[in-house]
Parts: C-alpha cells; structure tokens; sequence
C-alpha cells in the first residue's frame, strides 16, 4: 500500500524538499487589505514582509474543504492508496473519514504544535 503525506505551507518544508520527500503541500490563504492570495504561489517571504512593514491588515485562514478535496484527489490519482494529512495549526472543521471519489478511506492525523509530547 502506497501512502502519501500531505501538509500546507506553514510546515516549513520547500518545494524541492517536499518533491524529493514525496510530500504534497497545500497552499495557505492570506488576505492582504482584502486581496486573496495563496502563500508560495502568488505571496512570496519578500512580499509579505514588505507588506507587514507597510501595515497592510493581514489574515490567514485554513485551506478550504474545496482545496483539500482537490488536493487529496490530486494524491490519489497520482498513484497512492491512501494519505496522512498533517495540518500545521488547529483545524475548524474536521474530515475524518471522509471518502474521496475512488471510495478510499482518508486518515487525517492532526499535529498540534503547541503541544509537547
């Protein structure tokens, strides 16, 4: 059984790594003075910084259910037989046990990070 990680882009790990590793990254969201972007895609470190020195009003936000999905479906049909999803923060909302459309069960793990264990 062939099983693929999949985190977002707060997890700290680079493209390349994550292409070498065989770990898929969904991209955060971030609202800058109202204007979306994805963190990695079309919000870089340099950018977001200059905008925090500029004291744009700055939100993030999770992936939605509709990104996820399509991610997940992305995994399997690469080839995988299932996927561990390790959010970096809390999510609101929980898919444990949600089937993806070739009826495989998706395992979602759930990494707190102000936790110790």
């Amino acid at each position: 059984m062939k099983t693929a990680i999949v985190t977002d882009s707060n997890c700290g790990i680079s493209k390349e790594e994550a292409a070498d590793l065989n770990i898929f990254i969904i991209p955060m969201p971030v609202y800058i003075q109202n204007d979306f972007y994805y963190e990695g895609i079309d919000l870089h470190p340099e950018s977001f910084l200059m905008h925090l020195k500029d004291q744009k009003e700055v939100h993030t936000s999770q992936p939605s259910p509709a990104d996820l999905l399509a991610m997940w479906e992305k995994v399997f049909s690469s080839g995988f037989d299932e996927l561990v999803y390790i959010p970096t923060g809390i999510p609101q909302f929980n898919f444990m046990n949600i089937k993806a459309s070739n009826d495989t069960v998706i395992r979602q793990a759930f990494f707190n990070q102000y936790s110790f264990i």
